[in-house]
């Protein structure tokens, strides 16, 4: 499926090198100023391949499943992880969105909306009714993105220590339409 410029494909171990580049640089610029600068020094780009190659060499039924988008020329320019069912909710009719991550250069591009709208097409086909994230408290840049894909703050929240004060998580949901 070609999406701004994009392909969009499930990762694979292979991507674990490419996944672990993007993931750090996406932290590094993103979460500066939101997350203890501690965490981000100790996610390396060696220690995050550890753990995408752990990750996606884990045979099901791991619950997580990862799509990556592929610019010209093979480079990778994000990804996009959900869980069923979503890991911190007693619901398991909810889905999450683990992680959703594009190259720093690739930003404003549209390819974290193409990745996020190609996660929900996928849970609506299995037939999930809603859907889960977690956005740190201050990061306007993903509000904005979750905002127009049709996602709400619920109103709960919850501590992070790894994150800089007020050291907030808040979570946002969204419900699918899922013709029964």
């Amino acid at each position: 499926m070609s999406r701004v410029g994009v392909e969009l494909r499930g990762a694979t171990v292979a991507d674990a090198p490419a996944l672990a580049g993007v993931h750090v640089r996406a932290w590094r610029e993103g979460y500066a100023g939101l997350v203890d600068p501690a965490l981000i020094a100790a996610a390396t780009v060696a220690r995050r391949e550890r753990q995408w190659a752990r990750w996606l060499g884990t045979a099901p039924p791991w619950p997580i499943v990862t799509v990556v988008a592929v610019a010209a020329g093979g480079a990778l320019a994000g990804f996009c992880s959900v869980a069923t069912p979503a890991r911190d909710l007693d619901d398991p009719r909810t889905a999450e969105i683990a992680a959703l991550y594009v190259d720093p250069p690739r930003w404003g591009e549209g390819v974290g909306s193409a990745l996020l709208a190609a996660a929900l097409d996928g849970l609506r086909a299995e037939r999930w009714p809603a859907v889960t994230l977690w956005v740190i408290e201050g990061n306007a840049r993903a509000e904005r993105v979750y905002v127009r894909a049709g996602f709400r703050p619920d109103g709960a929240r919850r501590r992070d220590l790894g994150v800089a004060p007020p050291g907030v998580e808040l979570p946002w949901q969204r419900r699918l339409r899922v013709d029964l």
